[in-house]
């Protein structure tokens, strides 16, 4: 009987290995938007994001300032992606905030970075400070909320109703994707621009499992941060991507 019981557990270890390592990775690149020119971008491999593009003959280390444009929610609002997630309009609503909390999440990244790289611009003085400054704008071009939340309670409890949450997991994965440009505040021409896709992370069972937006909030401060380290590194530094692995329950 003994054996049985260690066999079976061996076999639920097993399943939920499986299921750990099929939803494990960086999400796959998201299909360009056009909110950024994408004909040049390629995958730099000391960046964390997933296609970038600069302008070689721009001088970045003569900037000092950087003003954080709204972020961008038209390329969202004009999909019919809310229809087939449960959300009806609140899905524009949510789209809307998440803007703004991506906003203030790289504004904050950049005022409490302790290097102060860049002091932050507000776009209401940019005019008198375009020299020296870089305009940061930002366009969420892709949002797959948390589906899991309309299912969860269809199943079962106990260990096999978790390992069927992580199946599902799997399958229903929360992600976002976003498209940047860098502008030269002086003369207005683009001098780099991004793209990445992230995905929810796998891991334990987790809070952020049963919120629309746990995960994606958790990203966008990733990113973030991310844009941050970009712009403090050295030319041969690397920024690693965030990891693909969440094992807080929280």
């Amino acid at each position: 009987m003994g054996f049985v019981r260690s066999r079976r557990g061996r076999r639920a270890v097993g399943l939920a290995l499986a299921l750990l390592s099929a939803c494990a990775g960086k999400a796959p690149p998201a299909p360009p938007a056009g909110f950024a020119d994408a004909a040049d971008m390629t995958h730099n491999p000391a960046l964390p994001f997933h296609r970038v593009w600069r302008d070689r003959a721009f001088d970045f280390t003569a900037c000092d300032s950087i003003c954080i444009a709204a972020v961008d929610t038209d390329y969202l609002l004009s999909q019919t992606w809310w229809q087939e997630v449960g959300r009806g309009s609140k899905a524009h609503a949510d789209a809307v905030e998440l803007g703004r909390e991506f906003r203030d999440c790289v504004v904050a990244a950049f005022r409490d970075d302790p290097l102060h790289r860049f002091a932050v611009v507000d776009e209401g003085v940019l005019e008198a400070r375009r020299q020296r400054t870089l305009v940061l704008e930002l366009a969420i071009v892709e949002l797959v909320p948390n589906r899991a939340v309309l299912q969860v309670l269809t199943l079962p409890a106990g260990p096999m109703g978790l390992l069927a949450r992580k199946g599902m997991d799997a399958l229903e994965r929360t992600s976002i994707a976003f498209e940047g440009r860098v502008r030269d505040a002086a003369s207005g021409a683009i001098v780099a621009t991004v793209a990445d896709r992230e995905q929810k992370k796998s891991g334990l069972i987790n809070v952020k499992n049963f919120t629309w937006y746990g995960h994606v909030r958790e990203i966008l401060a990733e990113w973030a941060d991310q844009f941050r380290l970009v712009a403090n590194k050295a030319p041969d530094e690397v920024v690693p991507d965030s990891p693909a692995w969440d094992l807080l329950p929280w």
